[in-house]
């Protein structure tokens, strides 16, 4: 089903509707954990925190793009905005990282594509 454009077009039809009517948790109006950041492949805001507490890293971002890269995204159908999700997962993992490192500077990892949290260099 093509909940992305199922919505949109209510919105265009004038109708009213409400989180119920929609078929899968939206991440910008939706708070819990259980939500997808990523619908294409099942990451989650607790799928992403776990992964920061056990690693310190987040891998999220970079085996997502790998994802995109083969063609194997479907975020026109899948996400509810209608477009690719990563720009959501990059601002999840970062507001992550400050929270579980007290709000220390984040750097990605250049070599894999990683975030870390890093102190700043003055």
């Amino acid at each position: 089903m093509r909940i992305a454009a199922l919505f949109i077009f209510r919105i265009k039809a004038a109708q009213r509707s409400t989180v119920d009517d929609i078929a899968v948790k939206v991440f910008s109006k939706d708070k819990g954990d259980d939500v997808n950041v990523c619908y294409c492949f099942n990451w989650t805001r607790a799928r992403i925190k776990e992964e920061i507490t056990a690693s310190k890293k987040s891998t999220a971002s970079l085996q997502i793009a790998k994802e995109v890269k083969a063609g194997n995204c479907a975020c026109d159908i899948k996400n509810p905005k209608g477009e690719c999700c990563l720009g959501d997962v990059n601002a999840f993992v970062k507001e992550s990282f400050k929270i579980q490192s007290g709000n220390k500077n984040l750097k990605s990892d250049s070599k894999s594509d990683e975030f870390s949290p890093t102190r700043s260099v003055r």
